[in-house]
């Protein structure tokens, strides 16, 4: 009894025990604190950490963005590749060197940035590098463009004391179109920046293909294309381009616009013509082009009693826009307006193709004075009705309007001829080049008075968008137009990338279908235009504005030159300085002209004085604008390159091949240096008619490149010309030299 009351009395005792409570508390508290603090810790951390992570990735977007605003400067530029030294051989491969180069990086491209993130400037930048891919299999080859996905992925990273992120990656995907370069490639007799002229009382032969740029004018729309050179004939002579075709920027034309009669000049090609243009302005004058013609504008006929005769297909391959009518390619004989409504030399002027014609253009009215386009007519014109055009009649205020009233009361297309009209004088053509005076005879012989004698089809092949005023009558777009069940571009077996079958992709045998700008044969006209421009753009090319107010753009087609410096030039003056590096001292091959005296150099003469050998094959070099280098006499062999002119003459031949500048447009002095140089502002002295102001210098044939007066140029081809420059010194051979730079 007692040990119970004592045990009570323990039990009731509470002495003490407060401290252990509160230690337990305290306990629990410090605990569950702790546990707070650190899931507060923790989660601080987590919430930082994650905004380190999404500064990174801020970081790599604010550098894609960087990178994209970088690529669109300079990738697309024309002289990316050819800067870096990337040379076009195959497309997959032209893709994968452009990848390279890019995931190298250079002045230009950068690929590696530091990017501030933070306002505190204790806080480290983000280190961002970018990486370029393309996994293959999908391109589009437009002409000398490339067009292709590219894949650009920045990753960055970012140290900040306890903070770190890496690998933080944002992708975007864009296309992007690239200059193709490629190196000039000598396949041609001739190559000039100046106009080609054949002038005097005979023929001159050309045998090879001619790539000529030419002459052009300052402004669109100017209406005064009778100043525009590029491959020429006037006075009497016969230019004959001999199993090769004509390629210039601007005109191949025969006559001038002031000519009177009493003088027959003409240009016969052997094969396919893409030009600008294809013009005849004076009287008695003929262009005849044995297989086929491709123009980028208009065939356009002003001369009086004069024929253009296309014995194959016309592909005119320019839509335009509505504003500016060098740019949309058409047919027009222009002549008959010059009759005064009388029967005459003028009413007697046609164009003749022979064979399909896909016409993307049209026909304009056009304001003079102003320059600038009204209305547009028919695709191939002019549609007549009595002894007037059919548009000066009829007070029209639009296109609508116009062929409404040609649906409605018709009208005489009887200044063109079209299509299979039983034509045949043309047969033997091909067999028989001098057979061309009897096709032009028998198209003579069938003119009448606003009329021809000939069998009219009832409907043409090929392309129209409004109507084509031919053969007598008018055919309309659609009904009278026949689609063809297949086309072959023969141009195309000797353009680089280009299917000879191209258009057939883009046949269909629904008319809106067809005709569709966007899948039809218009776009297909487009893609071969793409393809021809680089043919007529071998050292220059010329760009249309997109205001008629505006100048045309000149420049020179980029070369490469000390890729690993990114260094700049133009594809000619490479030529220039690889031949000039060429010692002249080690070589018997090469004669080479620097500065000197301005004096005509007659070049069997020079060869006869000065060298014991006079067939053998030279190089001849001249580096001095106003010295003209003259064939005059018997035969010359070898390559001519010159930053000046060339003529030959009075029965002469070169053989082997041509590459002149001629003289170039000077701003004060109208002819200045050489047409392959820049003027003292830093412009091209590609030649121009600027206003007025050198009319008479392109009228004088100032800015021609090759002159041929009864003078013959006969290429060999490429490989057999290199083979007969027999010179080997120290176990090299001249002929590989000359390879690795032409």
């Amino acid at each position: 009894m007692k040990k119970m009351e004592k045990m009570r009395g323990i039990l009731k005792n509470k002495t003490g025990n407060t401290i252990p409570t509160v230690l337990m508390v305290m306990l629990v508290v410090m605990l569950v604190g702790g546990a707070v603090a650190y899931s507060t810790v923790r989660l601080f951390n987590i919430v930082r950490s994650e905004e380190h992570n999404q500064m990174a990735y801020i970081a790599a977007e604010s550098a894609l963005e960087r990178t994209i605003s970088n690529l669109d400067q300079y990738l697309p530029s024309e002289d990316f590749a050819a800067k870096r030294g990337i040379v076009f051989t195959g497309e997959e491969q032209f893709i994968n060197d452009i990848i390279e180069r890019l995931n190298a990086g250079d002045s230009e491209v950068i690929n590696s940035y530091s990017i501030p993130v933070y306002a505190d400037p204790s806080m480290n930048e983000a280190s961002v590098k970018v990486s370029y891919s393309w996994y293959g299999g999908e391109f589009e080859r437009i002409g000398n463009k490339l067009k292709f996905p590219l894949e650009i992925t920045a990753e960055a990273q970012m140290e900040n004391g306890m903070f770190r992120s890496y690998g933080r990656k944002v992708v975007a995907v864009k296309e992007y179109e690239v200059w193709l370069y490629k190196p000039f490639v000598l396949n041609g007799a001739v190559y000039t920046l100046g106009d080609l002229v054949a002038k005097g009382d005979g023929v001159s032969t050309i045998n090879g293909d001619v790539y000529v740029f030419g002459t052009g004018l300052d402004k669109p729309n100017r209406m005064e294309q009778y100043y525009m050179g590029g491959i020429c004939a006037v006075e009497n002579a016969i230019l004959h381009i001999q199993k090769g075709s004509a390629f210039t920027n601007n005109l191949l034309r025969v006559g001038t616009f002031d000519e009177t009669a009493g003088q027959q000049c003409a240009i016969v090609v052997d094969y396919d013509v893409v030009a600008e243009g294809i013009q005849a302005f004076g009287y008695d004058d003929s262009i005849v082009i044995i297989r086929d013609a491709y123009t980028f504008d208009d065939i356009e006929m002003n001369g009086a009693n004069s024929y253009i005769a296309i014995n194959g297909n016309y592909f005119g391959l320019s839509y335009g826009d509505g504003y500016f009518h060098d740019t949309s390619s058409a047919v027009l004989n222009i002549a008959p307006m010059y009759s005064g409504g009388f029967n005459n030399d003028f009413i007697r002027s046609r164009i003749v193709i022979n064979g399909y014609a896909f016409v993307n253009g049209s026909t304009f009215v056009m304001e003079v004075e102003r320059g600038r386009t009204m209305y547009q007519l028919e695709d191939v014109a002019l549609a007549w009705r009595g002894n007037r055009p059919v548009y000066l009649s009829g007070g029209f205020d639009n296109t609508a309007e116009y062929i409404e009233d040609l649906k409605k009361n018709g009208g005489n297309g009887f200044s063109v001829i079209l299509g299979d009209v039983g034509w045949t004088q043309n047969r033997n053509l091909t067999a028989n080049w001098e057979t061309w005076t009897n096709w032009i005879q028998e198209i003579r012989s069938r003119v009448t008075p606003w009329s021809n004698n000939i069998h009219v089809p009832s409907k043409i092949t090929g392309l129209c968008h409004k109507a084509i005023a031919a053969n007598n009558r008018i055919y309309f777009a659609g009904n009278d137009i026949e689609i063809p069940a297949s086309v072959v571009c023969r141009i195309g077996d000797t353009v680089e990338g280009l299917e000879p079958g191209l258009l057939n992709r883009f046949i269909h045998y629904d008319w809106d279908e067809y005709s569709d700008m966007f899948s039809g044969m218009p776009k297909g006209l487009e893609i071969l235009m793409s393809y021809l421009k680089g043919q007529v753009q071998v050292f220059a090319r010329k760009d249309y504005p997109a205001s008629q107010d505006s100048e045309v753009s000149y420049k020179f087609t980029p070369g490469m030159h000390e890729p690993w410096n990114l260094g700049a030039t133009t594809e000619f003056l490479r030529i220039r300085d690889a031949l000039d590096e060429i010692d002249a001292n080690r070589w018997e091959s090469v004669i080479k002209f620097e500065g000197g005296n301005n004096e005509p150099v007659d070049l069997v003469q020079y060869i006869e004085d000065n060298y014991s050998d006079t067939s053998k094959y030279y190089l001849i070099i001249n580096l001095n604008p106003e010295k003209e280098l003259i064939i005059s006499r018997d035969t010359v062999n070898g390559i001519i390159f010159t930053m000046g002119k060339v003529t030959v003459e009075n029965g002469a031949t070169l053989n082997g091949a041509i590459i002149a500048a001629g003289r170039g447009y000077d701003p004060r002095n109208k002819v200045g240096g050489s047409a392959a140089e820049f003027d003292s502002y830093g412009n091209p002295r590609l030649p121009r008619i600027v206003g007025n102001t050198n009319v008479e210098n392109f009228r004088n044939w100032d800015y021609a490149a090759v002159v041929l007066n009864s003078g013959n140029v006969i290429f060999p081809g490429r490989e057999e010309l290199f083979d007969r420059f027999t010179e080997e010194v120290d176990g090299i051979k001249f002929s590989d030299i000359l390879r690795g730079i032409l």
